[in-house]
């Protein structure tokens, strides 16, 4: 499956050709394929047998929300990480996007610009534009750990949008259309800097104005 043998949507050999093809017994076989579901590689459909699934980020959301935890370190953490892999995307994204991306993108952009008075509409409008950048990085790994990331602690992020101030909401609105021109011009430094601009912005906020009692212990790290 992971070499390509068994490309995603097609059905895995019975049981006993699969037996037959690995010398293993039924019963090795079987307990391979269940553990092959635990994990998500494949799943049980009735009258086909095992397929192998498509590509999905269900073991990276474990992880994420194990690692990351609901404290609003959390958040601290998950905008590092974030800065990183996203001021990567939108470079790439200005590589990459079309004419029909950019559209795509204006539109959220525009959105956003109409639900900045609305925390909540403008939080999801906001996961909307940055999600469709990582997509349009064309790179699947940055895709989907952009996504299990965000979604991990996206309880963190509703609580800490709302506690934004008018005037910092209109900076980072701000930091998204110098994105979005980034991309639009087709100059990945441009966007990569304005991305990065936008959770330089972010982090500050969040380090001058977390609360005490939001600020979580130091954690221990596992190896």
């Amino acid at each position: 499956m992971y070499d390509g043998v068994y490309p995603p949507g097609t059905a895995l050999p019975t049981t006993q050709q699969l037996g037959e093809e690995f010398g293993a017994g039924l019963s090795t076989v079987r307990e391979a394929i269940r553990e092959l579901r635990a994990v998500g590689a494949v799943e049980l459909v009735p009258g086909k047998g095992a397929i192998v699934r498509r590509r999905h980020d269900e073991l990276l959301r474990v992880f994420f929300r194990r690692v990351l935890g609901p404290d609003f370190q959390a958040y601290r953490d998950f905008m590092d990480v974030r800065n990183l892999l996203e001021s990567e995307a939108a470079s790439l994204a200005a590589h990459n996007a079309s004419d029909a991306d950019i559209e795509i993108l204006k539109g959220i952009v525009e959105r956003m610009g109409s639900h900045r008075c609305n925390p909540d509409l403008y939080a999801r409008t906001n996961a909307e534009f940055h999600q469709e950048i990582s997509r349009l990085s064309g790179n699947d790994l940055i895709h989907y750990l952009i996504k299990s990331v965000k979604e991990s602690v996206h309880y963190v992020i509703e609580r800490t949008v709302g506690r934004v101030p008018p005037m910092t909401f209109e900076d980072i609105h701000q930091a998204h259309i110098d994105i979005f021109d980034g991309i639009a011009c087709r100059d990945p430094k441009k966007a990569a800097d304005a991305m990065h601009r936008h959770f330089s912005l972010v982090i500050d906020w969040v380090d001058k104005n977390l609360a005490d009692k939001d600020r979580a212990k130091p954690r221990a790290m596992n190896a």
